[in-house]
Order: C-alpha cells, then structure tokens, then sequence
C-alpha cells in the first residue's frame, strides 16, 4: 500500500511520544513549538527595529532597545495567532488532525466541545489549502505515470427549482506508485493548451502522462 503524502510516523519530532511529552504542560508544549519552527525563537522590533529577546518561559519578546522596550506576545504572527487554545491543546490537537483522526475522537482526547473541534479542524484544513494554492506540489518525475482526468462539478438547485447554475471543471491527475496527486479549477477552459499548461505547473519533468482525453497509448512529457 502507497505510504501517505505527509506520513508523519518516521519524523521524531512527532512520533506519540513526544508529542505527549510536548503537551505534558504548557511550558513544555511552548519549548516545543520553538524547536520545530511553530513559534519563533526571533523577532524585530515593528517599532525601532532592533532585535527582540523572548522571555525566559518563551511567552513574550521584548525590544532591547532602551528607549523602546515594546513587548509582543509569543502568538503574534504565529500560527496560534487569534487562536483561543492553550498551546499544549492546540498542538495535540494538531497532530490529532495531521493523523486523520476523527473529529469525534479528538473531543474525547481533549475535552472541547464538538463546535470547538470543528472549527479547528477547518482552520488546519484552510491552512493547508492557502499553502498549496500558494505553493503548487508537483508530482511524477522521470520514469513514474501520472494520470490524468477532469469532471464536471455542479452546484444543484434545491428541488430542481429555482435559478440553474453553470457546470465548471475540475483537472487532476494521481500518481500510480505513490498516490500522489493534483487538482486545479480551469472553469470552463478545457483546451489542450490550458490543460497542457496545468501539467506543466504541477507534473514534473520525465513524468508519462496518461489518459483517456488524448489518444490511446499516447503519453505526453512535460518540458521544465
């Protein structure tokens, strides 16, 4: 069986152990978070712009600078910026949702109330999307098969009554080895020339691209 995109079971830094270790209190969960980059361990003054030291227990930084002295607290411009969870309960549930668990087993883990970790669950998932669409993953390479396909989504009227929406379409393709995949909105514009370039931002060079939208057999090889 493929090994999943973000397999987080080999990585030390979170493997169970730890990540209990890590939420075994506040301190401990904040230390953590430092040391793989969720909170940072420097910052600039917004203010003057000399450099800030964080506080012994990592929870404010304070401008060095004598005449200035600003204080921001530790969440600013983190990831748990507005985020009304201790660190040590957003990290486990962190990890709770890096790992596929189910909403339902988290509030048992957790203790916070169904809306609670549903919210959360959003967050993690909006989080990733904004990455993705900001930084597109490629898959494939030299040797592997990419396949590719697109549907029509559509938006149904309620009772079939009322105003009809248009179809758009979704262009994807998967991996073979690895289950690897992609997936772009191109709306209306199925031409060859806008799913070619859609295979070139995601599919890397070498890759065999296979279908049933171009010819039987043929495979096509994007050029970087």
């Amino acid at each position: 069986m493929p090994r999943e995109m973000y397999d987080v079971a080999e990585c030390d830094d979170f493997c169970l152990a730890v990540i209990m270790a890590a939420c075994a209190t506040e301190a401990a969960a904040i230390q953590w978070c430092l040391k793989v980059g969720l909170l940072p361990r420097s910052r600039d003054c917004p203010s003057c712009g000399e450099a800030m030291r964080l506080s012994p227990n990592g929870k404010r930084f304070r401008c060095c600078r004598s005449g200035c002295r600003l204080e921001r607290t530790y969440k600013k411009g983190s990831f748990f910026e507005g985020q009304g969870l201790t660190i040590q309960d957003a990290v486990l549930l962190l990890w709770l949702w890096a790992k596929r668990e189910p909403s339902t087993h988290a509030q048992q883990m957790t203790g916070h109330s169904s809306h609670t970790l549903t919210d959360w669950y959003s967050f993690c998932r909006d989080i990733c999307s904004r990455e993705m669409l900001r930084s597109p993953m490629q898959v494939g390479g030299p040797g592997h098969i990419v396949e590719i396909d697109e549907t029509s989504i559509k938006k149904k009227s309620k009772n079939n009554v009322g105003a009809r929406h248009p179809d758009f379409w979704l262009f994807g393709g998967v991996e073979r080895t690895t289950n690897m995949f992609f997936a772009s909105v191109v709306y209306e514009d199925r031409t060859k020339p806008r799913l070619s370039a859609e295979i070139r931002k995601f599919v890397l060079p070498g890759s065999h691209i296979m279908s049933d939208m171009w010819p039987s057999g043929s495979t096509i090889r994007p050029t970087s």
